[in-house]
């Protein structure tokens, strides 16, 4: 008989020890994949949260305010405001002005720049300010009649632009005939009702000049007898004391300062922007003189003048010419060739004057 020694016999123990071994292999491999999930479950939720936070950042920039010496045509300086449209806060790493990025800027009294993230906090507001010549590194000029566009980049890589425009002045112009009793008088009327804005238009202001006085008149290139005028108003009616011809030009501004200026508009010498107003006549000798005054009592040249009978004794009454035009001292006349009786001198509404011959 043989006998077997289970003391030294190890077979089932290996068995045992190896099937340990396994689960342990197992369990740890288990537990690894488990935590690799899970950093991998994090990363995902955590990217998934980043991707919701840019897509969710809304900046809005929604003004600005311009500033600038009276001597200077360019730009000073501007304020900003910024607004959070979004529930979480914002931090703002850079901000542009027409593609030039400012070294710094100061929001607060506080200085910040890239390294200093400017907070915008959620549905709130902030107004930053800018030198246009010592936040950047060197002065931006930008002058009142250029577009300005904003750039403002946010710590999610996130850009937010806004263009402003200056306005766009638009001129229309018309004739109002007003009746002065013994003349009707022609009034200019200036219109920019139709200027526009990507804001509003705050401010209309008109420049016109009068070319009447010059040498001869409308002669533009007598600058020195040129006279100039200014008038401010969406709608303006220009009573001139003379006939023109004119020039005019309109300026607007906006809310935010910025400024447009139209091309010049030629309006053409009307006599009726300064009509007659004041007939005067008498016989001198065989002759009979008229002479025609405007509103100020300045000769008016031009004017018709019309010499009727309306008394003839003998039936012989004769005038040479029957109707004249006035001359640069406002001055028409007729001469007396025979005859006697009652001569009406006329011209347009003016009261009339009745010559004895």
């Amino acid at each position: 008989m043989v006998k077997v020694s289970l003391r030294n016999d190890n077979r089932g123990v290996s068995v045992i020890f190896g099937t340990l071994m396994l689960i342990l292999i197992v369990v740890t491999a288990a537990s690894g994949l488990a935590l690799m999930m899970s950093e991998m479950q994090k990363e995902e939720m955590e990217r998934r949260s980043h991707i919701a936070d840019v897509e969710n950042e809304e900046l809005k920039i929604l003004y600005i305010d311009l500033e600038k010496s009276s001597t200077s045509t360019y730009w000073s300086s501007m304020n900003i405001t910024i607004l959070n449209l979004n529930v979480e806060d914002s931090y703002v790493t850079a901000i542009s002005v027409n593609d030039r990025y400012a070294a710094n800027y100061t929001a607060d009294g506080e200085r910040f720049n890239l390294s200093n993230r400017l907070l915008i906090p959620a549905t709130r507001s902030k107004e930053v300010h800018l030198n246009f010549t010592s936040n950047f590194t060197t002065p931006l000029n930008i002058s009142g009649e250029e577009p300005i566009r904003i750039g403002v980049i946010t710590s999610l890589i996130n850009s937010f632009e806004r263009t402003f425009k200056p306005p766009t002045p638009i001129i229309h112009t018309g004739v109002e005939i007003e009746d002065l009793g013994v003349a009707d008088r022609a009034v200019l009327v200036l219109a920019g009702s139709d200027s526009f804005d990507d804001g509003s238009v705050i401010s209309w202001n008109w420049t016109l000049w009068d070319a009447s006085n010059t040498v001869p008149p409308g002669n533009w290139s007598d600058t020195n007898n040129i006279a100039r005028f200014e008038y401010s108003g969406k709608i303006v009616r220009v009573i001139s004391n003379s006939s023109g011809s004119f020039k005019v030009r309109l300026t607007v501004k906006d809310d935010t300062e910025m400024e447009g200026t139209s091309k010049n508009i030629t309006i053409p010498a009307n006599p009726n922007f300064n009509p007659a107003t004041n007939l005067n006549a008498e016989k001198s000798g065989n002759q009979i003189k008229s002479k025609i005054k405007d509103i100020e009592g300045k000769p008016v040249k031009g004017i018709a003048v019309n010499f009727l009978v309306l008394y003839d004794k003998y039936g012989n009454l004769t005038l040479n010419p029957w109707s004249n035009t006035t001359d640069e001292n406002g001055e028409a006349t007729t001469t007396v060739i025979e005859g006697n009786g009652t001569i009406r001198v006329l011209s347009g509404k003016l009261a009339y004057v009745d010559i004895a011959i």
